[in-house]
């Protein structure tokens, strides 16, 4: 049954409609509220997996250069009877060829957090068109 048709006592009223819109609205920013914390702390662990694979590949670099480094060195000395300041460089460009590939992985996988949540942004440009849409037809 159409409003025009519907007796006075049962059309709902304006204030009717606009608390019943409130409460949508109010609800609909709880969920929101919610998917930002979500997707903020999931952001957090993308930049947390970062962070430690950065630190693990630095932490890498230190204990190789300081405890392997030697023993490295000596053992390529040993085996090629090369001057050991040859060893040593050759020894050098290896332990910084894994722990700059260590740096630059976990450089991309920090690059790949996003601070601003996108999902929630962008679904709360859709309800506020929804609520201006809602608003709108409210007054006709």
């Amino acid at each position: 049954m159409a409003l025009d048709t519907m007796p006075q006592m049962e059309r709902p009223s304006l204030a009717g409609l606009l608390t019943g819109l409130v409460d949508e609205v109010k609800k609909l920013v709880q969920q929101e509220l919610r998917l930002v914390r979500d997707e903020i702390r999931i952001e957090l662990g993308k930049a947390q997996r970062g962070v430690v694979s950065m630190a693990i590949g630095i932490g890498c670099l230190a204990v190789g250069a300081l405890l392997l480094i030697l023993m490295l060195v000596h053992l390529v000395q040993f085996l090629t009877q090369w001057p050991l300041w040859v060893c040593y460089g050759l020894v050098g460009v290896v332990l910084l060829a894994a722990g700059a590939w260590l740096a630059m992985k976990g450089q991309r996988a920090v690059k790949d957090v996003h601070a601003m949540p996108i999902q929630t942004v962008q679904s709360i440009k859709e309800d506020a068109r929804w609520i201006k849409e809602q608003v709108a037809s409210t007054r006709t």
